[in-house]
């Protein structure tokens, strides 16, 4: 995810939450904008992002990533379909 945000928007849903050490943050502050204010998408801009390799980093970063969706879930709602 790449985001820019108006100084006034971000700050008026808090910035970042202090509850996510690593992972799910940025998904929560999409949430948390898209209540307070508009959301676009453009689908023209292409991000390459060369992460998401948590499971090969090791065990404490698949924890840090399932406490991270816990929370995030459990904000937010958990959904089975």
């Amino acid at each position: 995810m790449a985001a820019f945000f108006r100084r006034s928007v971000l700050s008026a849903v808090g910035g970042f939450s202090k509850d996510y050490f690593l992972y799910f943050e940025d998904f929560d502050l999409s949430v948390r904008t898209g209540k307070a204010a508009g959301v676009a998408y453009v689908p023209d801009v292409k991000i390459t992002h060369f992460g998401g390799n948590t499971t090969k980093k090791g065990a404490k970063h698949v924890r840090m990533f399932l406490k991270s969706a816990f929370i995030f879930f459990t904000k937010y709602g958990w959904k089975w379909w």
